[in-house]
């Protein structure tokens, strides 16, 4: 196939609207809810500025992008950060590539191939990640893609669902190319979740150290800071309860 085929198959598929369900659960008329999970040291900055960090990292899935999660999905990426920021964005003239359709991901690999250079980075030389990011990100900014719907690619046990979809939001310069940097795509943000487990690090994905197993047979009480003492002494006695601290 040639490429100016394979580019108009590829237009095909870029939606003005997302149809997955995923989205469709977490829309609220112009408006998708998504949800950053983040290290508690970046909380009170990322709220003061109202901006998340496009990630300019080598190695992440999509290129430079703002990773979130649909609000449909809000366990899936709980293993990234101990605090859960929502925020929302405006989708009306948004432009959707959904990674997760065999079809797109096959047309999308026919792409690369005519980027011989850095093609054959990818695939003969150590510096595959920096390729892959490059490639990514001149698909994304090639096609004017808002947002990369795409299927969690690291795996948690209880927490990533097998439907569960993470996404790839495009911070654009003024020249509308993929850049990196802080970026208000998400807007109203709010800090919504705090976390109670905690991770490790599990082959090609994550590991829940405390649930399912730890949990299982227990019941778990919310207490605030001053009758934290009762409630523990409480806790102990019970033999099978612990308490959730909140402020």
């Amino acid at each position: 196939m040639a490429l100016n085929d394979t580019e108009a198959e590829i237009e095909t598929l870029i939606h003005p609207a997302s149809f997955h369900a995923k989205i469709l659960e977490s829309r609220r008329g112009d408006e998708i809810y998504v949800l950053k999970y983040t290290s508690t040291k970046y909380l009170a900055s990322t709220i003061t500025a109202g901006k998340l960090l496009a990630s300019n990292m080598p190695g992440y899935t999509w290129g430079d992008a703002v990773y979130v999660a649909p609000i449909a999905s809000p366990r899936a990426t709980m293993m990234y950060g101990g605090v859960g920021i929502v925020g929302t964005i405006d989708v009306r003239r948004f432009r959707f590539f959904d990674a997760t359709d065999t079809k797109a991901i096959d047309l999308y690999q026919q792409w690369i191939g005519y980027l011989r250079p850095l093609f054959t980075q990818l695939t003969t030389t150590v510096h595959a990640n920096h390729a892959n990011q490059q490639l990514r990100n001149l698909f994304r900014g090639r096609f004017q893609i808002d947002c990369v719907i795409f299927p969690p690619d690291e795996p948690c046990a209880h927490y990533v669902d097998t439907n569960d979809v993470w996404l790839a939001l495009t911070h654009w310069n003024p020249a509308r190319q993929v850049a990196h940097g802080a970026t208000a795509i998400v807007q109203n943000l709010r800090w919504c979740v705090i976390g109670t487990d905690t991770f490790d690090l599990d082959g090609l994905g994550y590991r829940a150290v405390i649930h399912p197993k730890l949990s299982a047979g227990r019941t778990f009480t919310r207490s605030g800071y001053s009758t934290l003492a009762a409630e523990l002494v409480k806790a102990y006695n019970a033999r099978t309860e612990v308490i959730i601290t909140e402020f």
